[in-house]
């Protein structure tokens, strides 16, 4: 049996008017962050199946018509990667794994669920990507180099959790946290390194990927401390920061 591929879901999900985060042509399989209802999915797999579109294999669909998870009904699904999904619902949520993940997994493992097809989102989930080696922002140390250019775009791009403006939100007091949470000048500097594009989230404590993707690093004494006095509005000069893969404390090994 076939099911419609995430891309041919995509572009109908578009063609019926639904709000886009990115065009089609910069869906990949790193990439895909494009979230939607479960609802909207169906409703565009009917209307490919009566143009008698050609589908192609997804296991996204397996989810969709199943409907169900441990917590309900899922509201938001976003890949991570071919055959894994991270699901929320109004309750709680979990990564959802297809076959050939699930195969990948040591024998001995059981999920807090009771099965290996979800991995809940606290715990589990954090296990098995550090398991397949898709939990950490970085694989290797990396020397990440903060440049004046980098300082400077990131008092642009530093904002809160909400996504307002940090330093204008704390100039007019009406903000009382002591760090922001997007962008600022080490994800500036990891963003031109790389070449990523999306602004990071960037705490004191870890750099990361936008919710819903499970990409961490811890960030250093040294970088916490630069990252401190940058979201004071102190005056900050360019630093070498070392950043070393990301490692699940609590990973189990005997499950």
């Amino acid at each position: 049996m076939s099911y419609y591929s995430l891309e041919q879901i995509y572009q109908e999900i578009i063609h019926l008017g639904k709000p886009a985060k990115k065009e089609p042509s910069q869906i990949s399989e790193g990439n895909f962050s494009y979230s939607w209802s479960p609802r909207d999915a169906m409703i565009a797999e009917s209307k490919l199946k009566g143009r008698a579109t050609k589908p192609a294999r997804c296991d996204f669909l397996d989810l969709l018509k199943d409907s169900r998870t441990p917590w309900g009904k899922p509201q938001d699904v976003k890949m991570l990667t071919e055959g894994l999904y991270f699901v929320s619902t109004a309750r709680h949520g979990g990564l959802w794994l297809s076959d050939e993940w699930i195969k990948k997994l040591p024998k001995s493992y059981k999920s807090f669920v009771g099965n290996r097809r979800w991995a809940e989102e606290d715990c589990d989930a954090a296990e098995v990507l550090q398991y397949f080696g898709l939990l950490s922002l970085v694989t290797d140390t990396m020397a990440l180099e903060i440049t004046a250019e980098d300082i400077e775009k990131g008092k642009q791009s530093r904002q809160t959790w909400r996504g307002e403006d940090w330093f204008s939100q704390k100039q007019h007091g009406t903000y009382s946290d002591t760090e922001g949470h997007y962008g600022g000048p080490i994800s500036e500097a990891y963003c031109r390194v790389t070449g990523q594009t999306e602004s990071l989230i960037s705490t004191h404590r870890t750099l990361q990927q936008r919710p819903g993707v499970w990409k961490y690093c811890p960030l250093p004494k040294a970088a916490a401390e630069f990252l401190k006095a940058f979201d004071a509005g102190e005056r900050v000069q360019p630093i070498t920061i070392q950043l070393e893969p990301y490692v699940f404390t609590n990973f189990n090994s005997k499950r």
